[in-house]
């Protein structure tokens, strides 16, 4: 399990979240298909996905799967935030594991 630290906390449900525990190991592959959808659905119109792992559409699913939230709780961190769940979540798309195996 790996916890981000929040630089600018956000408030969901009434409640401060100062960090994010993200556990990818738990992912499975269904898990990553519903990101998938999800992902497409938020695409616009004539917006087309290339790589899937690059992104950052993909990237906040998956992050909201692993973190237990709403992808709308990821999607509306500070930019300096939401940029760094993103890159933990392609990172380990990428290279298939999480920072603790390393």
């Amino acid at each position: 399990m790996e916890i981000y630290k929040l630089t600018k906390p956000i408030e969901h449900n009434g409640e401060m979240i100062t960090e994010i525990s993200m556990d990818f190991d738990s992912l499975s592959r269904n898990d990553l298909e519903k990101a998938e959808r999800q992902a497409r659905l938020l695409l616009a119109k004539k917006e087309t996905m290339q790589i899937l792992e690059t992104s950052k559409k993909y990237q906040s699913c998956v992050v909201a799967k692993v973190a237990g939230l709403p992808v709308e709780v990821i999607r509306s961190l500070g930019a300096k935030d939401y940029t760094q769940v993103c890159l933990k979540a392609m990172d380990f798309l990428l290279d298939g594991e999480s920072d603790e195996d390393e």
